[in-house]
């Protein structure tokens, strides 16, 4: 997606703030294997969070506990879940 939008930006003969171009990864940990993003030939910062008109995107969002909630929850957890709604539904 990002080559789509440098291609965007080489016919339309602008470029992207660097500064202001930064990258976060939503959900998993990925504290050691954070995937790369360029753009402009330039390796993007990753934060842990980022704020776009007035709203801060953090990494844990689509974390079910927030920031220091494994990536995917124990089975146990699923498996109570799972129950529960099974017993609601019954």
């Amino acid at each position: 997606m990002l080559d789509c939008a440098q291609l965007f930006a080489d016919e339309s003969s602008f470029q992207y703030s660097m500064e202001k171009s930064q990258t976060v990864v939503f959900g998993g940990d990925y504290s050691f294997n954070a995937p790369v993003f360029t753009l402009m030939g330039q390796t993007m910062e990753n934060v842990d969070r980022y704020k776009y008109l007035g709203l801060v995107f953090h990494e844990s969002l689509g974390r079910p506990n927030g920031p220091c909630a494994p990536s995917r929850p124990p089975k146990s957890v699923a498996n109570e879940y799972l129950q529960s709604m099974y017993r609601r539904n019954a």
